[in-house]
């Protein structure tokens, strides 16, 4: 198996360059592409094919739930972890209806998103507790 291909979305530049810098560093993964906004996600990630989208579920005009929405229509094989400021029930449950395969909070460990992504990139998922 190649490299994991992975395209980071969210509004915050900050936030965004940081996620990207975790995954460019770790071995086994590459990031592809960034953006911060629906249009761009599914425009970048037509052009660059990811295995893993790291998207923020809050960003303005639409939030994560719907990109997640529309990317996955799209490109029904691509694999959606959301990393949010906060994660509650209702958020997960949002993700996870969205078609979201795992949900991270951003204040979290580099080493967890790192293998989260691992994790959704092999076909689990990567919840903050067990759903039923």
């Amino acid at each position: 198996m190649g490299d994991i291909r992975v395209l980071v979305v969210d509004d915050h530049v900050l936030a965004r360059s940081g996620v990207g810098a975790v995954l460019s560093e770790t071995a086994g993964m590459v990031v592809v592409g960034e953006c911060d906004d629906r249009a761009q996600v599914i425009e970048v990630a037509d052009a660059v094919h990811p295995d893993v989208v790291v998207m923020d579920l809050r960003m303005p005009v639409i939030d994560g739930g719907q990109a997640t929405r529309t990317l996955l229509a799209r490109r029904p094989g691509v694999r959606v972890l959301i990393l949010t400021g906060r994660v509650s029930p209702h958020m997960v449950e949002q993700a996870a209806a969205a078609g979201a395969v795992g949900c991270l909070v951003k204040n979290g460990e580099a080493t967890g998103l790192v293998n989260a992504v691992r994790a959704v990139a092999a076909g689990e998922s990567a919840w903050p507790w067990d759903r039923p």
